[in-house]
């Protein structure tokens, strides 16, 4: 496999892995809510809190990506991100879940723009261009219609905490990924 495609193959990854981490809190809230004897309101405040923590953040990064490396700020972004889940994964309590969340949110605001703005740096010509950043937008919208349904089986099967560590795997390759990118602008 051509090293350029590789590249648009793991920003796709992570455009998955954002969409799916963004919805996260849908398929899990019950079973999060019961767990810590919590209302269903007190989780969603979590998902309100993870959009605030990335929107927030992304206003601050997006303007840093043509002044650091795209790798550099997907490995930022991708750490943060990984923090955050397994943080998430293992909340002993309801109120350690929310700056686990926060964090997650942070990681998940670097990661969107890094992605769309390297698969475009990755061609010269506009087609391949095109069809590079179509596919991380495809993969965002996957990230929601094919992830959070085996989200959903997973937390069936195994529990809210092992269906939001198995987030960690696509997170580990998109860090991994992030290092065939430039570490420079």
């Amino acid at each position: 496999m051509r090293r350029s495609t590789m590249l648009v193959v793991i920003m796709a990854i992570g455009a998955f892995t954002w969409g799916t981490n963004y919805g996260l809190l849908i398929p899990l809230l019950k079973l999060i809510a019961r767990d810590f004897d919590v209302s269903d309101a007190a989780v969603g405040q979590l998902a309100t809190l993870h959009a605030i923590a990335t929107g927030a953040t992304a206003l601050i990064v997006t303007p840093w990506m043509d002044r650091f490396g795209r790798g550099r700020l997907l490995r930022i972004g991708a750490g943060l991100l990984l923090a955050g889940t397994a943080f998430s994964a293992l909340a002993p309590t309801f109120a350690l879940l929310f700056p686990a969340r926060m964090l997650s949110g942070v990681g998940a605001a670097f990661i969107m723009p890094v992605c769309f703005a390297a698969a475009g740096d990755l061609f010269q010509d506009e087609r391949k261009r095109n069809q590079a950043v179509g596919l991380v937008i495809a993969a965002t919208a996957l990230g929601g219609v094919v992830g959070l349904p085996v989200l959903i089986q997973l937390a069936d099967a195994f529990g809210w905490r092992w269906t939001v560590a198995a987030l960690l795997v696509p997170i580990v390759v998109l860090f991994s990924g992030s290092f065939g990118l430039p570490s420079r602008a």
